[in-house]
């Protein structure tokens, strides 16, 4: 219980922000994308544009501790949420909605490690939560946390209320 007010109060935060920040160290996977003893450094940002009601996720992502050029990158999408205009500042493929029913996955290119910061957007009408992400090279990964996207905080606060509602119920009940 105490874990979806906490989600319901951080969404609802959010959306009177207007913008969301969050810094990753993105730790070894199975086998190791960093070199030893480093992390690779993902910043992410979700901010929200009034105008079109949209929220545009973007991820600033530092290669320079990486064994290996970038091959693609991935943020959870289980519930297969939609997102639009998926974009990158190097040469990889951008995902659509309809052919990546389980992530936001940019693939089939290749940023060597000293090419500089790699950027990758999309913008998406739910607005974030913190999801899991993996950066590929090669057959090494680096894995870690980031912003993601989650329905919206209205459809959160409804599901909130209901199961505090219940609660409440079932506490009268046992007590009775």
């Amino acid at each position: 219980m105490k874990i979806v007010s906490s989600i319901v109060v951080f969404l609802l935060a959010a959306s009177v922000v207007g913008a969301v920040s969050m810094h990753t160290d993105l730790a070894p996977g199975t086998p190791p994308l960093p070199a030893p003893g480093t992390t690779i450094p993902l910043d992410a940002s979700a901010v929200f544009d009034t105008g079109s009601g949209l929220w545009t996720y973007t991820y600033v992502i530092d290669p320079s501790n990486a064994l290996l050029p970038i091959t693609g990158f991935s943020v959870a999408n289980v519930n297969h949420y939609v997102f639009y205009d998926a974009t990158n500042n190097k040469n990889f493929v951008n995902p659509t909605w309809e052919n990546f029913p389980s992530s936001v996955y940019w693939m089939g290119g290749s940023a060597p490690q000293n090419g500089g910061l790699i950027i990758f957007s999309f913008t998406s009408p739910l607005g974030p939560t913190v999801v899991n992400c993996t950066l590929h090279g090669g057959t090494k990964v680096a894995v870690g946390e980031t912003l993601g996207m989650i329905p919206e905080p209205m459809s959160l606060l409804a599901i909130g209320t209901l199961l505090t509602g219940g609660a409440v119920a079932l506490r009268r009940r046992k007590n009775k």
